[in-house]
């Protein structure tokens, strides 16, 4: 019963942490104004989190660890980035979180947000595919123009309120990969 509670309690933490970062942004951000919306006591809040930046963290690499499976699982070409699968199932798990990705990357949090999902994508690329230590570009220049791209792709399809469906936004980014950058504002 506790355990259902707790989770419970969780959840409405979220919620509320969504609603109010996407109506003050999270500098602004209090326990008060966290506890208020999800109707819970501040007694609640602390058996759960230290403090809001423990809560926004502890969500934050929740939500990573989801990607971070994803990218785990993929048996895709090993010459390649990542496989096309592996990049639907990412499309499909932001879009079954798309509240709290949207909140985030229309928050003060965006930056911190987006330079995690580059690296998340360079670590399991790094940890599966190649070593990066020789790339043409010098690094990290290289990690950056690859995995920064993707990870803007994705913040801008979630900031715009992914208006794109899952299978054109596949296509943009396999375009993305396949195109030298010279190209790619080219008809």
């Amino acid at each position: 019963m506790g355990t259902i509670r707790k989770t419970a309690s969780k959840e409405k933490i979220k919620q509320a942490f969504i609603v109010l970062l996407e109506t003050e942004g999270f500098q602004k951000m209090t326990i008060s104004s966290l506890v208020k919306q999800a109707g819970i006591n501040r007694g609640t809040f602390y058996l759960n989190y230290l403090d809001k930046d423990d809560l926004a963290q502890q969500l934050i690499n929740d939500f990573f660890t989801g990607i971070t499976a994803i990218l785990k699982q993929d048996n895709g070409d090993r010459n390649d980035w990542f496989s096309p699968a592996a990049i639907s199932q990412i499309i499909e798990y932001v879009q079954s979180n798309f509240a709290f990705a949207h909140a985030l990357l229309n928050s003060d949090l965006k930056g911190q947000v987006k330079e995690r999902l580059s690296q998340t994508l360079a670590q399991a690329f790094i940890h599966q595919h190649a070593n990066l230590q020789q790339p043409k570009i010098k690094q990290p220049y290289a990690s950056e123009i690859v995995f920064g791209g993707i990870a803007s792709l994705f913040t801008l399809w979630i900031q715009r309120d992914m208006q794109e469906s899952p299978a054109t936004l596949l296509q943009i980014i396999e375009a993305y990969r396949a195109t030298p950058p010279q190209q790619i504002l080219r008809t």
